[in-house]
């Protein structure tokens, strides 16, 4: 890789729904691979190289994603946003663009990521909740699950909340906030039905299917079919399977990065 001489952050919302997540895969729709395309139409040049501060799966949504742009080629920042969002599609969004320093990383410089899960225990309502809100079309305890929710929060050892397909070196992650709440807790910027629900939750960092996993084990906690123990000793020893299914993509959105230090 050369040693690029301009560094961007790229901050960008998109759609999932149609996308096989973020991150760059040969012959397959990615929020990253849209974006590149954008980039080498917009600087008309391939030598350059992206990294995105999340790996989102596929057909989730982000309000807020950061990505790292490194090139030779200086373009004023706010000249390069609106170059890029003229000819990327319409399901992708530059918001802003900023200049940082070379050694910034997006994933490993010191950063709080903020997921949001909506759902809902019967129909939806019209179209948008079709499109953006889990049905579990059954009776669900929302206040066992804000219970469970809680158990969630501090270091631990989440082990039993991830798939396979990424190596990691520690499955410890440090969750900060952790919350089932009413939607209309929520800023969001479709108007969605008052009984609809958001799971909420904040860390340093999120392993793959990490939050879907979460969610999964608070709706089996919610049908009476995971009890409060259960989930508290999932983090203490490997299980022989998953305390819940990995909800549905769609429902899920990267909400906020925050960087300490930028």
């Amino acid at each position: 890789m050369s040693d690029y001489k301009f560094h961007y952050l790229i901050n960008l919302s998109y759609f999932g729904e149609g996308f096989f997540g973020w991150q760059v895969q040969p012959d397959l729709r990615t929020i990253q691979g849209s974006l590149n395309q954008a980039i080498s139409t917009v600087i008309s040049s391939d030598d350059f190289h992206t990294i995105g501060s999340s790996r989102t799966d596929k057909n989730v949504s982000a309000f807020s994603q950061y990505c790292k742009l490194s090139t030779n080629i200086k373009i004023p920042e706010e000249n390069l946003r609106r170059s890029l969002n003229r000819v990327l599609n319409s399901h992708v969004f530059v918001k802003e663009i900023s200049l940082v320093k070379k050694d910034f990383h997006p994933i490993f410089s010191d950063s709080e990521k903020e997921y949001i899960y909506l759902f809902k225990n019967n129909d939806p309502k019209n179209i948008f909740e079709k499109k953006f809100v889990t049905s579990f079309y059954s009776e669900i305890d929302i206040d066992l699950m804000m219970q469970g929710a809680k158990l969630f929060l501090g270091e631990k050892d989440f082990q039993n909340y991830y798939c396979i397909g990424t190596e990691y070196k520690s499955t410890i992650r440090h969750v900060t906030y952790s919350e089932i709440l009413p939607i209309h807790m929520i800023d969001f910027p479709i108007t969605l039905s008052k009984n609809c629900f958001a799971f909420k939750v904040k860390g340093n960092g999120f392993l793959k299917q990490m939050v879907r996993l979460m969610m999964g084990s608070l709706v089996e906690l919610g049908k009476g079919k995971r009890t409060l123990n259960e989930l508290e000793g999932s983090f203490n020893q490997k299980l022989d399977q998953k305390l819940g299914p990995v909800v549905p993509g769609n429902s899920l959105f990267l909400n906020n990065i925050k960087y300490l230090n930028c």
